[in-house]
């Protein structure tokens, strides 16, 4: 199945900005996280990092069991914090 995966802020340096990827039947978004290169800046063990936020088909995703369906997309966009 085809996932876009949008990435946003310096998260685009460690991932790119936008893949096309391919995926299992049944994947996880947990398997998609793990996948990419930097994945440790996303989660804190197997939870999504609290300065990460995690869009599935721009509905905002906590739960890394999320299961993922052809023709998703995923966006990933770090907090921004400061004034």
């Amino acid at each position: 199945m085809q996932i876009l995966l949008r990435s946003f802020g310096n998260l685009r340096r460690i991932i790119g900005s936008e893949l096309h990827l391919e995926m299992c039947e049944g994947s996880l978004l947990r398997d998609l996280l793990l996948s990419l290169p930097g994945h440790e800046r996303l989660l804190d063990g197997l939870k999504i990092r609290d300065d990460v936020y995690v869009l599935v088909n721009g509905r905002s995703v906590t739960d890394i069991n999320t299961a993922l369906k052809d023709g998703d997309e995923i966006a990933i966009v770090p907090a921004i914090i400061g004034g």
